[in-house]
């Protein structure tokens, strides 16, 4: 089994405080044979002094390396820059700020081989949450050639997320499953042209990731500006799906949902972050909404604008969900 070399690909910037637990987690996995490349996105602090120690001090299996942007350019831009130099059939990529397990890659790999697939996603374990376990599914499942299945579970089960999952190196053969760059959410975007392009997947119930919660990071970021990039990106990416959606395929409502969904998330976001000012981005939502639902502009209306305070007044945790699928109701 361990003849397939594993590429580890950590895009860094900027954690210091976190780095070094991500590559002892790294370290000390079981697998034999693993090559990891950190990319160092020009940070600021003492994260590429810690990662050149942690390496000049390492005696093991595990080969390392360190590749350098000269300028910041995004976390979609550093996994790209792993990915060229990645030799192993095999991709895993790793946030800076999480860890795996001692077991994790090698528990995966045998879920890959033993399935034959293209994918193996495994469950994690989300910190700092009174909830802290993310539990997918009780078993193990393997999906193949039933293109419905795998839609509903990249696109609606599981996180939309690039960590936490290995990959066969040949699935990045197709140009739209490179990472997109200078947008914010790139995993989002991905995960919709991932779900067109494979075959087969399969899941593994087993816990191979820690994901700890970093309020610095781009996504978890609460002020204005961190708040519009984030909308303006999941608008683009709502415009890049709607253009993509395979009309006339049992898919095409599984995508159109996934299309609707990000314009809500949007609306969400500038209500709660007081970004109405950004008109053009709020009438651009509505177009894509529309194009993607046949759905009143009073319906629409209801759901961008009232579905929030609602949630809010009431305090339920499932009460959104509750009145955007009473509103949303079935695409046609």
């Amino acid at each position: 089994m361990e003849d397939k070399l594993v590429t580890i690909i950590i895009p860094m910037y900027n954690v210091e405080s976190y780095i070094n637990r991500c590559l002892r987690s790294v370290a000390s996995q079981t697998y034999s044979r693993i090559e990891c490349i950190i990319v160092d996105d020009a940070s600021t602090d003492q994260s590429l002094s810690i990662a050149n120690s942690f390496m000049h001090n390492y005696r093991g299996y595990i080969t390392w390396s360190i590749e350098i942007h000269e300028k910041n350019r995004g976390q979609a831009a550093a996994r790209n820059t792993g990915l060229k130099k990645a030799k192993g059939e095999y991709i895993f990529f790793l946030d800076s700020d999480d860890a795996l397990f001692d077991y994790s890659i090698k528990t995966l790999v045998a879920e890959m081989i033993r399935n034959e697939v293209e994918i193996v996603f495994g469950n994690m374990i989300i910190n700092d949450l009174p909830d802290k376990n993310i539990t997918l599914s009780r078993d193990s499942f393997c999906l193949k050639n039933d293109p419905k299945a795998i839609h509903n579970f990249i696109l609606d089960e599981y996180p939309t997320v690039i960590c936490n999952r290995l990959i066969k190196r040949s699935v990045f053969a197709y140009d739209d499953l490179w990472f997109k760059e200078g947008i914010v959410h790139e995993d989002f975007h991905w995960c919709f042209f991932l779900a067109k392009r494979v075959k087969n997947i399969a899941f593994c119930s087993a816990y191979t990731y820690n994901y700890y919660l970093n309020a610095n990071s781009t996504t978890q970021k609460q002020d204005y500006q961190s708040c519009k990039k984030r909308f303006a990106s999941r608008l683009n990416a709502a415009i890049d799906f709607a253009n993509h959606i395979d009309y006339g395929q049992d898919v095409a409502m599984i995508q159109k949902r996934y299309v609707y969904n990000a314009i809500v998330v949007s609306a969400e976001e500038i209500m709660q972050y007081h970004c109405w000012a950004d008109f053009l981005l709020f009438k651009t939502m509505f177009k894509i909404a529309k194009t993607v639902k046949q759905k009143t502009w009073t319906e629409h209306l209801f759901i961008f604008t009232i579905q929030s305070p609602l949630c809010l007044l009431f305090k339920f945790k499932s009460f959104k969900w509750r009145i955007q699928n009473y509103v949303v109701g079935k695409i046609h």
